[in-house]
């Protein structure tokens, strides 16, 4: 969403309708939304479904444990990122935190109850 927000920033503001942002799109698509899906998967979704695995495995429904599981992968992920804590580890803690609320929202509050049948 942040690189289709820039795209169409680049070409409003060129003004003269020139196609140039057309070949950023294209080099975009085929090697920035890659690298950045991957980078994406490692730092933060593999760890996310790590800990979806662990709620389901130990029944574990609280909202303590994914808030805090979102804001640990968010600040581990800003430290490998980045080789320390910047002076924006709290935005990537926040971030996680947020995440975590929002899938203990949706599913985390079920985690690990028996199906039916």
């Amino acid at each position: 969403m942040i690189y289709l927000l820039l795209l169409i920033l680049a070409w409003t503001l060129s003004g003269d309708g020139s196609t140039r942002p057309m070949g950023i799109s294209a080099f975009g698509f085929l090697f920035v939304v890659p690298i950045v899906f991957v980078f994406t998967m490692v730092l933060s979704g593999i760890p996310a479904a790590l800990t979806i695995w662990l709620s389901r495995k130990f029944r574990i429904r609280s909202l303590a444990f994914f808030c805090c599981g979102g804001a640990t992968i968010g600040t581990v992920s800003q430290f490998i990122l980045f080789r320390s804590f910047t002076e924006l580890a709290w935005l990537f803690a926040v971030a996680g935190l947020a995440a975590g609320l929002t899938y203990w929202f949706v599913a985390g509050r079920y985690a690990g109850r028996q199906e039916p049948g």
